[in-house]
């Protein structure tokens, strides 16, 4: 279950104009009252943000995501996002874990236009594409071990992981508000519905005070993979959304992912 667990942290994760350390002078009530500043205009090439996963307060693993370069897939213009996730060294003498994701999604409206997932898992290895045609409303799915390709059909636009973070990030949102993001995973579609509810302050350990606005996150992809549907995260007030910790009330524990590296 925990192996899996390194999985679901994908799904959150798929998003410098200010100093981050924060005064929190202000008033409870200036900050309830406050606004989410507009989004930035695109990704930031070369931004890098790097998590410590624990389970139970036990480390498990780390996570990086980072927007590593502007590519062309099939003439369109993408960012090249990956992802990576390792197991402990801790974790690792039970089973040792390794993800990559790659997402290259459209410069210019930041859906996607390729997913890649490999994964190595003790000596267990898969390799999984999904290829898609947005005109054509198709994505080719492709298990590059097995040599296995299904079609899959489209009836709207959708998101991978990685490009469904990014998204998000890059929205329009305000408070009180809900919105819905349709996902890719495997050869499954599934529903994410995002409440971005209260502004509160974050703490973390040696890197200051944060005004944060939270979002919880309802999905049933989730609850495939860990038995929960719902999931927190907290992002920075600020036109940058970097989300700086994320929680999972799984049925074997609390999971958290908290950021240690934030870009300059």
């Amino acid at each position: 279950m925990i192996s899996r667990t390194l999985i679901l942290f994908l799904v959150l994760f798929n998003f410098i104009s200010f100093g981050y350390a924060q005064n929190f002078a202000r008033s409870y009530e200036s900050i309830k009252a406050a606004e989410i500043p507009l989004p930035l205009p695109g990704p930031i090439l070369g931004e890098r943000l790097v998590y410590k996963l624990e389970w139970l307060g036990i480390p498990v693993g780390t996570l990086s995501l980072e927007v590593q370069e502007k590519t062309s897939i099939d003439g369109n213009d993408c960012f090249h996002i990956v992802g990576k996730i390792s197991s402990s060294r801790l974790f690792s003498k039970i089973r040792k874990v390794n993800y990559r994701v790659d997402s290259y999604i459209n410069s210019d409206d930041f859906y996607t236009h390729r997913f890649r997932k490999r994964r190595w898992m003790d000596d267990d290895f898969s390799d999984l594409e999904i290829d898609f045609s947005r005109s054509a409303k198709k994505a080719s799915y492709q298990d590059k071990v097995s040599g296995a390709i299904i079609p899959l059909e489209l009836k709207e636009d959708m998101h991978d992981l990685l490009s469904s973070l990014y998204y998000f990030r890059l929205m329009e949102i305000k408070l009180e508000e809900s919105y819905d993001l349709k996902i890719v995973y495997g050869t499954q579609f599934w529903n994410a519905r995002i409440k971005v509810s209260e502004i509160e302050p974050l703490e973390i350990y040696r890197m200051g005070r944060f005004e944060t606005f939270r979002s919880n996150i309802d999905t049933g992809l989730g609850e495939v993979i860990l038995g929960k549907r719902k999931l927190t995260v907290f992002f920075t007030l600020d036109s940058r959304r970097i989300p700086l910790r994320f929680l999972v009330h799984s049925p074997l524990g609390p999971l958290r992912g908290q950021i240690i590296s934030l870009p300059n």
